[in-house]
């Protein structure tokens, strides 16, 4: 899968996060291990966050995200939490064989329909232990761009 310069789209829940400012901080850790790693982050909050531009619609954040996803040679989510979005997302770049990689915290539990989902489809998983974010990503990243 010669990712090398790709562009990797970065999804997970922002809504119902309990603490929407460290959820943020934790993809944008996930977008710094990317680049690390000689690939292009897709950090969807970084360009359409309707908290900070209320003036844009849900069509128009649905357009570009959509236009990004579907650019993109990775798709690497947090699936550690319940989201609409999220499951949307996954389910589109599925249909569309774009490589998934999950990502979850070992106390976090995860849908056993997406898990199904992805796993039918040989999505990437990794499980974060606290503090070591960056160093399994990285390896995981390199496994997946090796392949």
């Amino acid at each position: 899968m010669a990712l090398m310069r790709e562009r990797v789209y970065i999804s997970g829940p922002l809504h119902a996060a309990e603490d929407v400012a460290g959820a943020r901080k934790y993809y944008e850790s996930v977008a710094a291990v990317c680049r690390e790693q000689g690939l292009q982050p897709y950090l969807p909050h970084m360009h359409n966050d309707s908290t900070v531009d209320s003036s844009l619609t849900p069509e128009a954040i649905y357009e570009q995200d959509m236009q990004y996803l579907l650019g993109s040679s990775l798709v690497i989510a947090h699936v550690g939490a319940p989201s609409s979005g999220v499951g949307a997302e996954l389910a589109i770049a599925v249909h569309h064989n774009i490589p998934v990689l999950a990502i979850w915290r070992p106390n976090e539990q995860v849908s056993r329909f997406l898990l199904g989902l992805l796993r039918a489809a040989g999505a990437y998983e990794l499980v974060v232990n606290n503090g070591r974010l960056a160093a399994d990503l990285a390896d995981t990243l390199k496994l997946a761009i090796s392949e």
